[in-house]
């Protein structure tokens, strides 16, 4: 051992020598020249006890060392001891210098190790422990007085060492599985290599590990002996006995191993080693299903958009949709088989209650009564193995998981189970669902098996399903051919669909295909399926023909799957016309939410009715009430009585929906014309947040500007006529009126524009195209339509200007047509606590606290009704806007903190609120009276009864729900 590791395992074994153990000196250990049966530590309690110890970087290596211990005859039990890499360069220095003193060892005591416990006929115990916890830890797996805890992400993260490994010794291979090749698609030919790499060592890892649960629990299967091996194909025989018992070929069937060259073999021992001494036999094999799962390199996951279901909203889900045993399930896009997974024990528990649960049960679930389909063959190969591991011993032919493209596929119809299949068909992924991918045909999942038994799809009785979130974007970037297949397929629902929507939303219509008469559809879905534009059809048609019964979203946390950060939606709805009572949901504790808990809650609820509860709060509504052009409202805001609170208002006749007058709107989703951008042909401001902005603003006159390049500092002179006044940013714009801004766009060319736009990432513009875009951009008012309403930097959502202006596209949206009069109001109107309420209420799901709002919502977007106004509140509205439009607004949150009233606030509110905004009571109270005249002014407009309860109401309201939003990841 190098000299720090020595050091520090003879202070451990001393250590351990002084807190009761009996521990034999280093000298004393050795057995035999041959290194793998040197330990590092001995200990004689009750038996022989003999340790290893590595650094981290060397863990893998030192998993191989302690199972070489394991099965020496000489002892009872081996354990590892992980030394961090951060010790090593604590002390390096020391050690270099004076040789690592006893000071230096003394801050051994500030690190944790990690640490596992190996016996033959018992599950590894993984752990953490420091110094002084190492001996008790010992005593207590020594004395048999602790239960083994196998660490799901420890075995994880030990594996994708071996994986890691493997995939190195890849490097040089030639000959790469198939079944990877498909899942990837078209791509370049390193790239190619380089993940099928990765996803081939993962399924040799994934192959040794099965292998070894079904050889430690079949009788006369023999076990795996790393040492008899002289080659890597030598698995190969291992894998083709257990496949004559049971057929396995899923697993089994791809060669992999024969990948690697027979220099690899010292490698294919220790991953052998590796795997055996974490036993993955006693793993809980639900979890070991996820490990299995979570192994996957995530270049391959991104590859296959492998967004995958968690396991606790997978079991939620199931376990309110399915209240039968005899239930058929299917899921057409079904993953690593998380789904089928939980509906498969929600079955078996709810059989176990009734009678008792069988292997003629377990076949026929297998069999008969639960159906994955996935295009991608290694989202069925995991599946596979996750639903076998379930009842690993019970026998049962191939579970039914096929592999096809599902959306083509109807009642009736046959597909193969995961076996080898036709080229025949016309090609394509998920991935881009190409047309014409080299050597590659649709379904060719390069298995090395017999075609396995056909599975007849037909009705089922309820449709589960995370369907592969695919943005509208993607789906442009599909075929013509693939995109007129797709509309064919679905015909039936041609006044549905919107071929803008996202990809997911397809699998609703193909659900309802599949599903019989008073079935049921359980979804994880993007929550714009709530309230996105072109899922509006759907959304119309979805409550004409489906009662739902939940909508569930999490309150701090944003998803129900892996890997993604987009807010999501779970929806469980019967396909019936009845009058429905939907529970809409929001999850506080994911963890110790009940399903039974909710079911009672909705039970014993009446519409309209809304409870707080400690894991959840639910609100129940009449279907027959809800908007499909919003069915977000419920959650919206934290607590729905802030939207029960514009409900009741929204009405007014004072109010009017702004694409009810004869405006334009020239959204920021709009893309430039003529090739032109801002960020190449705007000049900013200098003290603006520039960005990657070319320009800056040097000097002004009455005439011409001169703008200067940030980047190579040259100068040009240009004449205002070529000029439009611009607004570029929102961001630390804290006046409503912007009639000042010194901030241009060039629209016409100047002499010298060649050698200016030479100096940009622009070389050849259409200046008429871009001068007709910048004019459509051209108005008196805009509004923020994507911005952080978190930020310091939001103050203000909306401005003014006397003089027409362009609003760059950088989340601003230009609102045309209205006169100066009307563009003051608005201003005043959208940047009032009721104009805030209703972004949010309006507002697209991204990520966090970025606010997005859509076209459509624009134009829903109500401001004052200005037929109805009288002339006194039209001029008192002009007056305040005179009065606060050169106001400097402080950030919008604290614009609320200030006039929200502390006695409005509970002490558990204002906790949670400081979580966001760490100096919330800083301000809270210290009332902002440009803020709150607008408020006051606009609610004495409409007439609002109680009106220092409402306002106190809604910045209560607005100051939470933007604290929480803060707060989501």
């Amino acid at each position: 051992m190098a000299a720090i590791e020595d050091a520090i395992t003879d202070r451990v074994n001393k250590f351990l020598g002084k807190n009761g153990l009996d521990v034999g000196s280093q000298l004393s250990k050795k057995l035999g020249a041959d290194e793998k049966r040197n330990p590092d530590i001995v200990i004689e309690e009750t038996g022989v006890f003999m340790g290893k110890a590595e650094w981290e970087k060397n863990k893998g290596r030192g998993w191989s060392q302690a199972y070489n211990l394991i099965n020496s005859s000489e002892i009872t039990g081996s354990f590892l001891i992980v030394y961090p890499d951060e010790l090593k360069e604590e002390l390096k220095d020391e050690f270099d210098q004076h040789g690592g003193g006893r000071g230096q060892l003394d801050v051994l005591g500030d690190f944790e190790f990690r640490v596992a416990f190996l016996r033959q006929d018992r599950a590894t115990d993984m752990d953490k422990v420091s110094l002084d916890e190492l001996p008790g830890w010992l005593k207590e797996n020594i004395y048999l007085e602790r239960g083994p805890e196998p660490d799901p992400d420890r075995v994880v993260d030990i594996l994708q060492v071996t994986v890691s490994k493997l995939t190195e010794e890849l490097e040089d291979v030639g000959r790469f599985p198939d079944l990877f090749r498909n899942i990837i698609g078209s791509e370049q030919e390193d790239e190619l290599k380089r993940d099928v790499r990765d996803a081939a060592a993962y399924l040799l890892v994934n192959q040794i590990s099965f292998y070894r649960i079904l050889s430690e629990e079949i009788s006369g299967l023999p076990r795996l002996n790393p040492d008899g091996l002289d080659e890597p194909g030598g698995l190969q025989k291992y894998f083709r006995v257990v496949q004559e018992d049971i057929d396995y070929s899923p697993v089994f069937a791809p060669e992999v191993a024969t990948d690697f060259s027979k220099e690899s073999i010292q490698l294919i021992k220790e991953v052998i080693k590796v795997i055996h001494g974490i036993s993955p036999e006693y793993i809980d094999h639900d979890v070991l299903g996820k490990v299995f799962h979570n192994l996957i390199p995530l270049s391959v996951r991104k590859k296959v958009a492998a967004y995958y279901t968690m396991n606790r909203p997978a079991d939620l889900l199931t376990n309110l949709a399915i209240n039968d045993a005899d239930t058929t399930i299917m899921d057409p896009a079904c993953g690593s088989g998380t789904f089928l997974v939980s509906s498969y024990k929600r079955k078996k528990n709810l059989l176990k209650k009734e009678t008792s649960f069988n292997e003629k049960d377990h076949t026929k679930f297998l069999e008969e009564d639960i159906t994955g389909i996935d295009i991608m063959p290694f989202a069925a190969h995991l599946s596979t193995i996750h639903l076998t591991l379930q009842e690993p011993l019970k026998q049962s032919d191939i579970p039914k998981i096929g592999v096809e493209d599902s959306t083509k596929l109807s009642p009736g119809d046959t597909i193969p189970s995961l076996s080898k299949r036709s080229r025949s068909e016309e090609q394509g992924t998920f991935i881009g669902l190409s047309e014409e991918v080299e050597g590659v045909g649709k379904g060719d999942i390069g298995l090395d098996a017999e075609p396995g038994q056909e599975i007849k799809l037909e009705s089922v009785d309820l449709v589960v399903m995370n369907p592969p979130f695919t943005k509208q974007q993607s789906i442009a970037n599909f075929s013509k051919k693939y995109k007129d297949k797709l509309s064919n397929r679905l015909s039936s629902y041609s006044c549905v669909i919107d071929k803008r929507m996202k990809f997911c939303y397809w699998f609703i219509l193909l659900a309802d295909k599949f599903l019989k008469d008073e079935g049921t559809i359980a979804a994880v879905l993007p929550v714009t399926f709530l309230r996105g534009y072109f899922a509006r059809n759907l959304r119309e048609w979805f409550l004409k023909n489906y009662k739902i019964k939940y909508t569930i979203i999490r309150e701090k946390d944003p998803n129900f799957s892996e890997d993604t950060s987009f807010r999501e939606v779970m929806i469980i709805a019967k396909k019936s016309k009845e009058k429905g009572y939907p529970a809409f949901i929001s999850i506080k504790n994911l963890k110790e939410v009940s399903h039974t808990e909710i079911k009672d809650k909705r039970r014993e609820l009446d519409p309209g009715d809304f409870r707080k509860l400690k894991n959840f709060n639910i609100i129940k509504r009449d279907q027959d009430n809800l908007d499909h052009n919003n069915m977000y409202k419920d959650f919206a805001f934290k607590d729905p009585k802030i939207t029960d609170l514009w409900e009741s208002i929204k009405d007014n006749e004072k109010l009017k929906e702004i694409g009810s007058f004869p405006v334009q709107i020239a959204h920021s989703n709009e893309p430039p014309k003529g090739n032109g951008n801002f960020k190449s042909l705007c000049i900013n401001h200098p003290s603006d947040n520039l960005r990657r902005d070319h320009w800056v603003l040097k000097k002004e006159a009455d005439d011409y500007i001169k703008a200067r390049n940030r980047y190579s500092k040259d100068e040009f002179k240009i004449k205002k006529k070529y000029l439009y006044p611009c607004f570029r940013r929102i961001t630390a714009r804290n006046k409503i009126d912007q009639s000042n801004l010194k901030e241009y766009v060039i629209k016409e060319k100047f002499n010298d524009f060649n050698y200016f736009i030479s100096l940009t990432d622009k070389k050849e513009i259409n200046l008429d195209e871009w001068q007709k875009y910048l004019k459509d951009r051209r108005s008196y008012l805009c509004i923020a339509t994507r911005f952080r309403v978190s930020s310091n930097k939001t103050n203000i959502v909306s401005y003014y200007t006397k003089k027409p202006r362009t609003w760059s596209r950088a989340g601003i949206s230009a609102i045309k047509n209205l006169t100066k009069q009307r563009s003051k109001i608005s201003s005043l109107f959208i940047n009032s606590c009721l104009g805030i309420l209703q972004i949010i209420l309006k507002r697209r799901e991204t990520e966090g606290a970025w606010i997005a709002l859509d076209k459509y919502s624009l134009k829903n977007f109500k401001t004052l009704n200005f037929l109805e106004i009288t002339e006194k509140e039209t001029k008192k509205l002009e007056e305040l806007f005179n009065k606060t439009k050169r106001k400097k607004f402080p950030a919008l949150w604290k614009q609320l903190a200030m006039n929200c009233k502390k006695e409005n606030l509970q002490k558990n509110e204002i906790k949670e609120i400081e979580k966001a905004f760490t100096d919330f009571r800083k301000y809270q109270g210290k009332t902002f009276k440009p803020r709150k005249e607008i408020d006051k002014t606009i609610i004495e407009t409409l007439n609002i009864k109680n009106q220092d309860q409402f306002l106190n109401n809604i910045y209560r309201g607005l100051i939470k729900e933007i604290a929480n939003l803060k707060k989501m990841k």
